[in-house]
């Protein structure tokens, strides 16, 4: 009996479209993703450091672009889900440092990505 290699994302994938189009395994949420999506208008995610937060943000925003294919087989595909293409500001404070500054530092990061979003 031969095994398949199976390729799997191990090192923390946090991007869905690369996630799904490069890698063999993915725990489906998108019954969960669909639930948040269509129940409430707003949520606040707080989720422990390394728990997959960038991951679920990158996965609603694949939602919210409209990005059918790479929901194929997914639990979301069997929905009533319309897939429109909604806008999505996504900041991103992963790479930052704010202890020297700290909320001055938060709200010059903020602008400034705010500002790129504006931009394009």
């Amino acid at each position: 009996m031969t095994m398949t290699r199976r390729k799997l994302p191990i090192g923390g994938v946090q991007t869905f479209s690369v996630l799904r189009r490069e890698y063999d395994v993915y725990i489906d949420k998108t019954a969960h993703v669909y639930k948040m999506a269509s129940r409430y208008r707003a949520v606040f995610l707080s989720r422990p450091r390394r728990f997959g937060k960038s991951l679920l943000c990158s996965t609603i925003a694949s939602l919210f672009h409209a990005e059918k294919e790479l929901f194929e087989s997914l639990a979301i595909a069997g929905t009533d889900w319309e897939w429109k293409v909604h806008p999505v500001i996504y900041l991103d404070l992963s790479g930052e440092d704010f202890t020297d500054n700290g909320v001055e530092g938060l709200f010059i990061t903020l602008e400034r990505q705010l500002d790129e979003v504006c931009d394009n």
